[in-house]
């Protein structure tokens, strides 16, 4: 097993020339600590995700100082370079590198796709042919002519040759669609996987799986896996420290896709075929909602109800559609399940059960009756009649109610990010105080 770091390059608060001092100077200290490589991803475009539009380039610059160390592109987005100009810059970096360079291959950040003009239909089959012209290129010593749907080029032999032959290894990335771990496979190069940020374990061993099954016979796999690893004195600080750094890329992401949608037109989502998505559909019904709350709040030590189905529902679906014929029509409508009410009754000893309170009238009456009657130990209530906050905002303010304390305690109007931060920090010192509701048979209000 080999082990690297990887940066998204993210710099907020900095300016672009002190981000890149800094991340230079991470490359030589994990030269020598001893680390095999360091990769950092291609992006194009002001934001505070990344500044790095050219990492093949920053990696010549690294290699003067660090003299060990490979180097991982992670990754460069395929659709939007000609394979031509794509292969002469690898192998000039492998050269300049003394040969430690390796190459991660992908479709790249949607918003990315979308500054340059290429949707998102066109990036999968842009990022195939391109690969493939990629290795042709690398393999061949001369090529009369070679036309795709979307590249072609003539008369041309690779200079400089890179140091590594045939090339420098390949690693394909698979976030979360079967297609391109299926083609990494095919193709027989490596697979790279971003096991972060929300993308479940479950769905990369599935991936990793699929590569493995595709493989030519013969041919042996070869992966790389982003995770999040941070290493403390003990358990307690490392999750401390590492949700912290967690909290702070979420943050960044969070900001540059509000930002981002204003640059690049509506955001484009990662694919469907994911388990996220299945994720998701296993909360589309309140029947759905029930049983998936259920069936994780069992394992659980904290549970936030930060959303809710809706109160109710039309009792009669019709499986046609209905037809204009009378002046009024009636639609009778019945109750859903009270899901956080009931994980507050079967909660387990030591569980902590957050609940919210979205009001247009008498917000702390109706919050604070909600807290009694669904037994919870905080309630987290804002107004969403103000025309500055809540829906439709980025802002909100919001007041948190806390079981045995008397004194709300009022936010002002802030991002809902801090919002977030503020809750988790009373939540914390909830659950340090040790004092925790026992489970109840009290009847739970409507949610």
């Amino acid at each position: 097993m080999k082990i690297g770091l990887f940066t998204e390059f993210s710099y907020p608060g900095k300016s672009e020339r002190q981000a890149y001092a800094d991340v230079l100077e991470q490359v030589a200290l994990a030269d020598e600590m001893g680390y095999d490589f360091f990769s950092t991803t291609e992006s194009f475009g002001k934001d505070d995700v990344s500044c790095s539009p050219f990492p093949l380039g920053l990696y010549v610059a690294a290699a003067q100082r660090a003299r060990r160390i490979r180097f991982l592109t992670g990754i460069l987005s395929v659709p939007i370079h000609h394979p031509v100009v794509l292969a002469s810059e690898i192998a000039a970096a492998d050269l300049l590198t003394e040969g430690r360079i390796m190459v991660g291959l992908g479709r790249g950040h949607p918003w990315i796709l979308n500054r340059v003009g290429i949707g998102t239909e066109e990036s999968q089959p842009r990022f195939q042919e391109g690969i493939r012209m990629l290795v042709e290129i690398f393999k061949s010593t001369h090529i009369e002519k070679s036309t795709g749907t979307f590249w072609r080029f003539s008369d041309f032999k690779l200079s400089p040759a890179p140091i590594q032959q045939p090339h420098p290894p390949l690693y394909i990335a698979a976030a979360t669609t079967p297609e391109s771990a299926i083609f990494a496979g095919s193709i027989g190069q490596g697979l790279v996987q971003p096991g972060y940020l929300g993308i479940p374990l479950g769905l990369v061993r599935d991936l990793t799986s699929l590569y493995r099954q595709n493989l030519p016979a013969g041919k042996s796999s070869d992966v790389v896996l982003g995770i999040h690893l941070h290493v403390g004195r003990d358990r307690e600080e490392a999750i401390q420290n590492g949700a912290l750094a967690l909290a702070s890329q979420a943050e960044i992401f969070l900001r540059s896709s509000s930002h981002r949608q204003s640059l690049s037109g509506a955001k484009e989502g990662y694919a469907t075929k994911s388990e996220s998505r299945r994720a998701f559909e296993k909360l589309s019904e309140p029947e759905k909602a029930r049983r998936a709350v259920a069936e994780e709040a069992s394992q659980a030590t904290i549970l936030i109800g930060a959303a809710a189905v809706s109160d109710y529902r039309a009792k009669v679906k019709s499986d046609t559609k209905i037809k204009k014929a009378d002046d009024e029509i009636e639609l009778k409508l019945e109750r859903t399940p009270d899901i956080l009410g009931e994980v507050s009754q079967s909660r387990r000893n030591g569980q902590l059960v957050i609940g919210f309170a979205a009001e247009t009238n008498d917000l702390l009456k109706h919050a604070r009756e909600k807290l009694i009657s669904k037994n919870l130990d905080v309630v987290v209530a804002n107004d969403v009649s103000r025309e500055d906050a809540g829906f439709d905002s980025d802002n909100n303010a919001v007041v948190i109610l806390v079981r045995n304390n008397e004194t709300p305690v009022e936010l002002p109007l802030m991002s809902k990010l801090d919002v977030a931060h503020r809750i988790l920090d009373e939540v914390v010192k909830l659950r340090r105080s040790n004092s925790v509701i026992e489970p109840t048979k009290t009847k739970s209000a409507e949610q």
